[in-house]
């Protein structure tokens, strides 16, 4: 059941609880069009090895499905062939370098790779305007004072 699957940590009264995996391990056995965010492209989210997987993903066991087709992070844009990550397009002002830097694991790069372009002004006024008027996805990337401050004027928002 949703909710009810917990990650713990401690053998008594476990210190810190985090969620479960949600949803993924049901959508990730048959989807076709599973398209991946991820708000901090580190070493600590792209392993060279996996501890615990809680979706199909690229597996050789698949059966149904495609597996992940495409990834957003704040680096760059990736997308998987033969069930490999390769890097598209590397956001401005982001090296190369610095994803592989970031990356756990041997970075392989698309022969098409390019600067990812910036967002249109129809893209830009989408998003601020119809998709996210709230500035919810700006979450992501505060923390503190400025995050709590965001929240608090999302909720005066909603009221």
């Amino acid at each position: 059941a949703f909710g009810k699957q917990y990650l713990t940590i401690g053998k008594q009264h476990p210190r810190l609880r985090l969620p479960g995996s949600g949803g993924i391990p049901d959508v990730s056995i048959f989807y076709n069009d599973i398209l991946l965010y991820v708000p901090r492209h580190s070493r600590v989210t792209f392993v060279p090895k996996l501890d615990v997987c809680s979706g199909l993903g690229n597996s050789k066991a698949r059966t149904h499905g495609k597996g992940p087709k495409y990834l957003v992070s704040n680096l760059g844009q990736f997308t998987f062939i033969d069930g490999k990550m390769h890097l598209q397009t590397y956001h401005p002002g982001v090296s190369i370098e610095q994803i592989k830097s970031h990356t756990g694991f041997e970075l392989l790069l698309s022969p098409t790779l390019h600067e990812t372009p910036p967002p249109t002004n129809e893209e830009i006024t989408l998003l601020r305007n119809e998709i996210d008027p709230l500035e919810i996805r700006n979450l992501e990337f505060l923390s503190g004072t400025p995050r709590r401050e965001l929240l608090h004027r999302i909720i005066a928002l909603e009221s």
